[in-house]
This record gives structure tokens, sequence and C-alpha cells, in this order.
């Protein structure tokens, strides 16, 4: 089966990480499919340093695999920590490389899925043109797959500086905002008829903007469904009210709460970056225990049977099961709350914790993951 793994070496500088992390990876026997590098890379110059030591250490050992390395750094101080995803044995991994790009097309048994990751734009000095490059990238992907954006099934996007806002002489442009402007004009070109991906949209402290994402063949036989929310407003619809900056005219985020893959014999529901909002707002409560709370109440609605979406892909499934979480903190000083009221939850999942700013400057943790259903 599938799964997730989260190393957290304890390490004091990178080298000494890297070192750890292959000693445990070598006592494991499963097929290693990806690896996302956590680090603390407050600057161009750290971020490209570490980077080129985690590439050539990935060419040396994982080869075959994909990876990325964001500078979001781990909660416990160490100088890395890895988020692994395994295949089964017997899984046909096929991979492909461009003149930019490195992919993959994971071939299960019941069908095809397009793997990229670490699609970087920070060969610039605008933050507009870091955008168009990480999705110049993407479009390059899914262009020679014949496939299109509305074949992503789940989209990350890593965004340096987030809710940095910058002046000119006549608006206020929000980092973000010019992302979501850019994405949707990609998004534009095509005809969204199962929805938008599932998606998260992060902070980071260096690296630029930098887009992974899962896209599914549409000739298999798998069935996809966006997943809502009942107690929040889908993101794409969210009113310029929430939407920072004096731009005459500001797109919103284009993504699901959820998004659903079915095929005959597992469910996998991809829970977007989650926060602790009602309708459109940030609860007025700058808590971190409630926030977190909050987030994971909005998180059971998006995994919960009850949810019309997994009712009709899931219903029959004769057994789930949470397979990671990934949780971003904006002040690593306050992880620990946040750590206790996740681990009540969900006392035996793979979890992350990472330093990150959210995509509002009053949301202090956001949450994503990965539920599984087991059909019969």
């Amino acid at each position: 089966m599938n799964h997730f793994k989260c190393y957290n070496p304890s390490a004091k500088n990178l080298t000494e990480g890297l070192a750890s992390l292959k000693e445990q990876l070598s006592c494991s026997f499963e097929k290693l499919q990806r690896t996302t590098f956590f680090i603390d890379a407050r600057d161009a110059e750290s971020y490209q340093r570490q980077f080129s030591e985690i590439a050539t250490w990935m060419e040396k050992y994982f080869p075959s695999a994909l990876f990325e390395v964001i500078a979001q750094p781990p909660v416990d101080n160490s100088a890395v920590a890895a988020e692994c995803f395994f295949v089964s044995a017997n899984t046909y991994i096929e991979c492909i490389e461009t003149s930019e790009v490195k992919y993959h097309k994971v071939h299960y048994s019941t069908h095809t899925e397009i793997h990229a990751f670490g699609l970087n734009g920070y060969e610039s000095d605008s933050f507009e043109n870091w955008s168009e490059q990480a999705f110049k990238k993407a479009t390059a992907v899914l262009t020679n797959e014949n496939i299109d954006f509305t074949h992503v099934v789940r989209q990350w996007n890593y965004i340096e500086e987030i809710i940095s806002v910058h002046r000119t002489e006549a608006n206020e442009i929000q980092n973000y905002q010019v992302f979501n402007d850019v994405r949707s004009k990609y998004y534009s070109q095509c005809e969204f008829k199962n929805g938008y991906p599932a998606a998260t949209g992060i902070g980071t402290k260096s690296g630029g903007v930098s887009i992974s994402f899962i896209a599914i063949d549409p000739k298999e036989s798998v069935k996809i469904s966006a997943v809502t929310n009942t107690r929040q407003i889908d993101a794409h619809n969210y009113s310029e009210q929430v939407l920072v900056g004096t731009a005459c005219t500001k797109t919103s985020p284009k993504f699901e709460r959820a998004k659903i893959v079915a095929s005959s014999k597992v469910a996998t529901n991809y829970i977007s970056g989650t926060a602790a909002i009602i309708g459109e707002d940030t609860i007025p409560n700058e808590d971190y225990a409630h926030q977190t709370i909050e987030t994971l109440n909005n998180i059971d609605i998006l995994i919960n049977r009850e949810n019309a979406a997994v009712e009709t892909l899931a219903g029959n499934a004769i057994k789930s099961s949470m397979q990671h979480l990934r949780v971003y903190i904006n002040k690593i000083e306050n992880a620990e709350v946040v750590k206790q009221e996740v681990f009540k939850r969900y006392p035996t999942v793979p979890v992350n914790y990472v330093e990150a700013d959210v995509c509002r400057d009053n949301l202090l943790v956001e949450i994503e993951s990965v539920m599984e259903y087991l059909l019969s």
C-alpha cells in the first residue's frame, strides 16, 4: 500500500541530517517515489546552497525519486525534516525528463497519475515573473501529457513571503494576490467541469514560487469529485472584501476545499490547506488552540461519510484511515499547543510540523491531509 513517513533527524546541520535520513531509508525495502524536504533558509543564497546539497544527495542515493525543497523550518529546530511517499513494490514508475523538468507517471493497477514536484520560479527580480515561471513549467508537463489544469486533482503552491504587501505609486499589492491573479490567468484557459484542484497556498522564507501537483490521466476509469464544507464559502467564490490589496481587479483563490478520487478499490480524499475560517471570515479569536480545534473541525466535515461527495464515492468503504497530516504554524514558539490539539484527534497519524506564514495575517495555523477509504 502507498503510505507516508515523516523523518525528523534532530540534526544540527543539513549534512548531518541527510546522513541520518540515509541511514533510516537504507533500512527500508519500500519504493521511494518522492520526498519533500523542509529546511531553514532565510535568503536566496542559503536556499540555493542547501538545495544544491540536497540535489546532489538525491542524485547519488535516490536518482529516480522526485523531490522538492521548501524553506519552512521544522518546528523542533532541526536543520532538516523530510516527508517521504512510498508506493507498493509492484507499482511501475515511469520517469520522464525534459529540458526543464523531471516528473513521474505512476502506473497503478487501476489508473495512472502524473506527479510533478518542485517546479520553481525564482530566476527573476519580479514576484509576478516567479509565478509565471512556475506555471509555465507546470503547463509544460501537462502539455507533454496532452492534458491541462482541469486534470490536476492536488496542487501545492509555495509562495515566498506570502502575506508581504508591496506599495507602488498606484496600488498596494500582496504576494499571495499576485500569485492568485497569475493562477486565474492560466486556469481561465480551461473548463473545470469537476471543480478546481484541491490545493495549498502557503508561505516560505525563500525559494521564490514553487508548484507541485498530482494529475489524473483523463482516459482512466476513476471518479473524481470536489468536496465542499457546509461551514465555509468555497474559496473560489470569496468576495473582494477578504482579498488583500488595492488593485482594481483581484481574483479569488481557485481551489476546492478537498478533492476525492475513487478507483474500483480505493478512494483518496485530498484535503486542501485548511484553516479556521467560517463562511469566508477568519474566526475572531487569535488563539492557537482554538484555531487548531476549528481547523480540525473543518477537516472533519470534509472527510466524514455524511459529506455528500464522500458518501457518493466512498459510501461503501469498509475501512478508512488518515494517511498523513502536515501542519503549518506561523510562529514556531507556539508549536506545542498546536501539537497537543492535533495529537488528541490523530495520535497515531504521521505528522510534519513546520513554520510558515498562512495566507492571512490573522490565521495562525493551517493543516492539510490525505484520507484513504478502502472500498468493498
